[in-house]
C-alpha cells in the first residue's frame, strides 16, 4: 500500500474542509428561505432567490412609503 505525500494529504483535508463548508452554507440558506417564505413548502425546494427577492420588494416597497408619508407631514 502506498503511503500519501503531503500534497496529497493537504489536498485531500482541503476537499474536505471545502464540503464542511458546502454545507454549512446550505444549511444557512434552507433556514433563510424557511424564514422569508413563513416555513412553507418542502425544505429544500427553494424556487432560487424569488421568495428573497420578492421580500425586499415589499420591505422598499414598505420604505418608500414611510418615506412618503414622513414628507407630506
Amino acid at each position: 500500500m502506498q503511503t500519501r505525500t503531503w500534497l496529497e494529504s493537504q489536498i485531500i483535508m482541503q476537499a474536505q474542509i471545502w464540503k464542511q463548508e458546502a454545507r454549512c452554507a446550505n444549511h444557512t440558506i434552507g433556514q433563510i428561505y424557511q424564514a422569508v417564505t413563513g416555513a412553507k413548502g418542502e425544505p429544500g425546494s427553494w424556487n432560487g432567490a424569488a421568495p428573497v427577492k420578492a421580500l425586499v420588494a415589499e420591505r422598499d416597497a414598505l420604505r418608500a412609503e414611510v418615506d412618503r408619508l414622513r414628507a407630506s407631514q
